[in-house]
């Protein structure tokens, strides 16, 4: 898992990178999303992401009714549909790197080994292009399997990803590199 403090810098950067947006709006691949970038048509809301706003808006008797029965993605949608505090957007952001970070504990052996740096690189990049995107990165994943970090940060330059994304794939490549 990240430290208090990593988690602080990633929520920043995060933001840097993504934007925060209080209002549903049209991702580049053209799904619904809010927040710093929570899919709202492939990951949508839990029921208790639903219910804490439900209470958050005064409607504790919906936020029961969501909690015992759940909620539908057009529901979901209705809900957000006047937007979100820029707290709450930080919230569901919290949300995401935590299930992020499980994600990778699980599905990426090299992850558990990896400083607090080099942890933020890898959750920045599956923000982007989902935790399955970047298990495509093989040849990154090999080098940091044997700890080869520049080898790994001229892998993550040498993609599609880098080529979209340009500056936030430098500043991670090099952040991948040097650890800091």
């Amino acid at each position: 898992m990240l430290s208090e403090h990593s988690k602080q810098l990633l929520q920043a950067q995060l933001i840097r990178h993504e934007g925060l947006k209080t209002e549903i709006y049209r991702c580049p691949a053209g799904r619904r999303t809010i927040g710093v970038g929570r899919n709202l048509d492939d990951k949508g809301l839990s029921v208790e992401e639903a219910a804490w706003l439900l209470e958050n808006r005064g409607r504790s008797d919906q936020a029961k009714k969501v909690l015992q029965y759940g909620i539908s993605q057009r529901s979901q949608i209705a809900l957000l549909d006047k937007g979100i505090t820029v707290a709450e957007a930080q919230t569901l952001l919290d949300h995401d790197i935590d299930d992020t970070c499980q994600r990778l504990n699980s599905e990426l052996p090299v992850y558990l080994v990896l400083d607090q740096c080099r942890r933020r690189v890898l959750i920045n990049m599956a923000f982007n292009l989902g935790v399955n995107g970047l298990l495509k990165f093989k040849n990154m994943l090999a080098a940091l399997a044997n700890r080869d970090f520049s080898r790994a940060a001229v892998e993550m330059l040498d993609s599609k990803w880098a080529r979209q994304v340009g500056k936030r794939a430098e500043e991670l490549a090099r952040e991948m590199e040097t650890g800091q």
